[in-house]
């Protein structure tokens, strides 16, 4: 399997990427395949002992680190993270509990938005819309599985109960 086209294929499919002929052919057509064929030839007109060690090793690369959790808005949090250094922080003065409340509150707040943003539908896309656009689609909550997604709904679902429960003991 030598053509890049079949190779590209090949990939796009095991990735689960949509690509249409159309896609390819255009990808062909504005000569983006033949970057890796110049990139070929130069890799196999350099000797092997001049490769970098990681190119030149045969051990596995080390896996990609875990990504950074979704950035949620800031919030006022004078206390610290622990039950201890809260109630410290109101016997001190610091703060009260109204203020303790109210940025639990808003830390709930921003999770569940988080939440609702994930489980929306992929957006419609027109019909030309190019490969590109299309992988960027697919970055949403529709590349999570049923059982994810049934997770992430229960998890809001939790979060807004409890998002009320707090909020009722601010009206107490």
């Amino acid at each position: 399997m030598s053509n890049p086209i079949d190779r590209l294929r090949t990939h796009l499919r095991a990735a689960a990427i949509p690509a249409t002929d159309a896609d390819l052919e255009g990808i062909q057509a504005r000569g983006f395949l033949s970057r890796l064929a110049d990139f070929e030839r130069i890799v196999a007109g350099v000797p092997a002992e001049t490769l970098p060690d990681y190119a030149a090793s045969p051990a596995p690369l080390d896996p990609l680190p875990p990504p950074d959790p979704p950035e949620l808005p800031a919030t006022p949090d004078p206390s610290g993270t622990s039950v201890l250094d809260a109630a410290a922080a109101i016997r001190a003065g610091a703060t009260s509990p109204t203020a303790l409340l109210e940025a639990a509150l808003a830390r709930i707040d921003a999770l569940i938005h988080e939440a609702a943003r994930l489980l929306q539908p992929l957006p419609e896309l027109p019909p030309g819309a190019t490969l590109f656009e299309r992988m960027r689609a697919r970055r949403t909550a529709a590349s999570l599985t049923p059982t994810q997604r049934d997770a992430l709904v229960a998890w809001a679902a939790m979060l807004a109960d409890l998002r009320t429960q707090l909020a009722e003991l601010m009206e107490d």
